[in-house]
């Protein structure tokens, strides 16, 4: 993978000054443990004292070290807006000190910072020809969407009752029709089951395909979403900050969407899925999303630090 040069670094740092993020997610705990290993602890106040008078000015700066206690919340009881305060005058002499605190968005965009001086932060884009490897970190922009599998589910789930009234108005068997309808309800609570298993826990997967048409698989733990519906999420362009978790060549085995549900050892659901996705969609009365449940190279897996605008 190609890393950023030191010397693009100066233009890079400069504009990340002039461009400050929004966070949507923002995972603290990997954040605090970068910047600790990086820095040799962890700086979150920031001491300034300026002295000033009438013929000539210098200022100085320290740091101060303020410990975790392992939790965000524990931090964020530094009131974030303080500044404390003192002034001095004596003649023309006049020297003032503040505390300056940081956030967690501000601690991210120093650890952004930290990895480029440190030359471990790859930029990966169109014109890389090798994947990345597991075990990078990358810095992506990437158009996000929800899982294929939650998709197709969620579609199938509001199509199928509809696609069986359907069927039962043109047959004219009573008996027929009602076995066609008890199909039809034991394979929505297959679905429903299928998508709770998905999205139980507090990870869940979000897909996208990258401009050089390698797919990636982003899992985000809900707890550090700053939506937990992830509206402002979904079909939305970010930067995404993380580690690669695996690599997929075109003759590795493909990563399996519906690994987190004990169906995933039954390849005949989806296989019926497929075909009932493929009927639906030939009919023309529909739109269903395709029944994808691998995913094959080129592709790459991403633990995300953090996504931001």
């Amino acid at each position: 993978m190609k890393k950023i040069s030191p010397s693009n670094f100066a233009v890079e740092n400069f504009m990340e000054k002039l461009r400050p993020i929004i966070p949507i997610y923002l995972n603290q705990n990997y954040v605090f443990d970068l910047l600790a290993m990086l820095k040799d602890g962890l700086s979150t106040v920031t001491s300034v004292t300026e002295t000033s008078n009438s013929e000539t000015s210098s200022s100085g700066e320290t740091q101060g070290n303020v410990g975790l206690s392992g939790t965000l919340t524990q931090l964020l009881k530094i009131d974030l807006s303080a500044r404390r305060g003192n002034s001095q005058s004596m003649g023309n002499e006049q020297t003032s000190t503040q505390e300056r605190v940081h956030t967690t968005a501000s601690m991210l965009q120093s650890l952004r910072q930290e990895l480029r001086e440190e030359d471990v932060l790859s930029s990966y884009g169109r014109a890389q020809t090798q994947l990345p490897e597991a075990g990078e970190l990358v810095e992506i922009t990437a158009i996000l969407k929800r899982n294929p599998v939650i998709e197709l589910m969620d579609t199938m789930i509001g199509i199928v009752p509809l696609a069986a009234q359907f069927a039962s108005s043109e047959v004219g068997n009573k008996k027929q029709a009602a076995l066609q309808q008890k199909e039809a309800k034991e394979l929505l609570n297959q679905m429903n089951s299928v998508r709770e298993s998905l999205i139980q826990g507090n990870t869940i997967d979000l897909f996208s395909e990258l401009d050089d048409g390698t797919k990636a698989i982003v899992t985000v733990d809900q707890r550090y979403l700053d939506d937990a519906q992830m509206a402002n999420l979904i079909d939305g362009e970010y930067r995404i900050l993380g580690k690669v978790s695996r690599s997929i060549t075109q003759t590795d085995a493909p990563l399996n969407l519906l690994r987190k549900a004990s169906i995933s050892k039954l390849p005949i659901f989806m296989e019926a899925m497929k075909e009932m996705s493929d009927s639906l969609r030939q009919s023309g009365e529909f739109t269903v999303p395709e029944a994808e449940h691998e995913l094959e190279g080129p592709a790459i897996h991403i633990l995300p630090i953090a996504i931001f605008v």
